[in-house]
């Protein structure tokens, strides 16, 4: 028996990375999964592949594109779930974007406007779709991935506010969902993924931008795999 047998999980951006390696890992623990990515891919992962991965493997999965950043398009995505099994349980907000960098003083508007919409505004869309659900059953777990970006980052403002905003959503959901069985956490992650440039980290600290402890972090970095026992466990019963 797995940690999360009978419980349906929606998650986010489970094409690649991280998010395939969450949506997995609560496969094999007994979660029916809806997965998500904005379109198909030809090459490198998308939800159709994810689902297809955990369906040969025995498990139950249901795939769906769409950009959750809008609101009917999160909506639908709840829906899914609700279709294919009934009920939603488990929400991980993992989808994001590609995020432009950029000096305060240089941002284009639609860079920041892009990055808050892509990470903040998708995960508030999916939490308001899913979380009606999970107060009507009395039990949900909502997971909000985050980064250190919001306390130590450099030439990302965008960045840096959107992981910002995702940690004090997750406060006041916990507070305002927690009386109906619902927990709501946010987590930082640091895994190698396609996005992971290990170079530049190197640059930054012969620069004197980050620590030592930070590059060393940085040097040792995982695969998503690692990731996501974790995960899988803060949407667990325990």
């Amino acid at each position: 028996m797995g940690i999360l047998d009978g419980r349906v999980a929606i998650v986010t951006g489970s094409g690649m990375g991280i998010g395939r390696a969450i949506a997995l890992d609560m496969a094999r623990q007994g979660a029916a999964i809806v997965t998500n990515n904005r379109m198909p891919r030809d090459s490198g992962g998308d939800a159709r592949s994810t689902a297809a991965e955990i369906q040969a493997a025995g498990g139950r999965a249901a795939a769906f594109f769409g950009d959750v950043a809008d609101f009917d398009t999160a909506r639908k995505l709840v829906a899914t779930a609700i279709d294919n099994f009934g009920r939603v349980d488990i929400l991980v907000n993992n989808a994001g974007g590609e995020d432009k960098r950029g000096l305060p003083w240089e941002m284009a508007l639609e860079d920041w406007e892009r990055t808050i919409r892509s990470h903040l505004t998708a995960a508030f869309n999916c939490i308001r779709h899913a979380s009606g659900h999970m107060k009507t059953q009395g039990w949900g777990r909502i997971l909000n991935t985050t980064s250190r970006a919001w306390v130590e980052t450099t030439e990302q403002p965008n960045y840096a506010a959107a992981m910002a905003g995702l940690v004090g959503l997750t406060r006041d959901v916990a507070r305002d969902a927690g009386r109906h069985g619902i927990t709501c956490n946010a987590y930082s992650p640091l895994a190698k993924t396609r996005r992971t440039n290990i170079p530049k980290q190197e640059a930054a600290f012969k620069a004197g931008v980050i620590s030592q402890a930070m590059w060393e972090m940085y040097a040792k970095i995982q695969p998503p795999e690692a990731c996501a026992p974790f995960a899988t466990f803060l949407c667990s019963e325990d």
